[in-house]
């Protein structure tokens, strides 16, 4: 397995609030550890790795009980296979919508929720890239979502389909349109 560079400040930083990071290609729990993260960063990678499904189940696979995803996906949503020569066709996903409101609903609808995660949170946040001829910089919208793992559909304890195991303790829904709701209060 190969391992990406972490920068040195970085890692110095995280070391002094009693945290570290790694940076891998493949987050498979055999070399990671599995169970060993409290939190699992995937930013704006999703939508340009070769299995997306596969990705989240690796996350999955790695995160302690408790832990938390974060996700941040461009939308509306438009797949690129970043490693186009490595040889394998990307696994396409069916996000759809031409706004963040319904792209959002689709990818946790079509995405999150069919791979075991539910949504507590989700920021719209500003996503800056290189622009075309007429503009140096585009500016684009980013959804930023915290998940944590719930069953996966079709398993005895799963929620019935469309229905998180927040909604069905009551909780207020923070995305009606894909009918996920944040954690019940403690």
């Amino acid at each position: 397995m190969r391992f990406g560079l972490i920068a040195p400040w970085l890692r110095r930083r995280l070391r002094a609030v009693g945290l570290d990071a790694v940076l891998a290609e493949d987050l498979r729990a055999a070399w990671l550890g599995h169970s060993s993260f409290d939190a699992i960063f995937i930013l704006n990678v999703l939508d340009r790795c070769k299995d997306p499904f596969r990705m989240l189940d690796q996350a999955r696979d790695l995160l302690a009980p408790g832990g938390w995803l974060v996700v941040s996906v461009v939308l509306p949503a438009s797949q690129s296979d970043a490693a186009a020569d490595n040889g394998t066709r990307q696994r396409r996903w069916n996000v759809k919508g031409n706004d963040f409101e319904s792209g959002a609903a689709s990818l946790i609808r079509d995405v999150f929720l069919p791979s075991g995660f539910e949504p507590l949170r989700i920021v719209r946040a500003p996503y800056f890239c290189a622009g075309d001829s007429y503009s140096p910089v585009a500016a684009l919208d980013a959804a930023v979502m915290v998940l944590r793992p719930i069953a996966r559909p079709g398993s005895r304890d799963a929620p019935a389909w469309g229905e998180s195991s927040a909604q069905s303790s009551g909780a207020t829904p923070i995305c009606t349109a894909c009918e996920a709701s944040p954690a019940p209060a403690e």
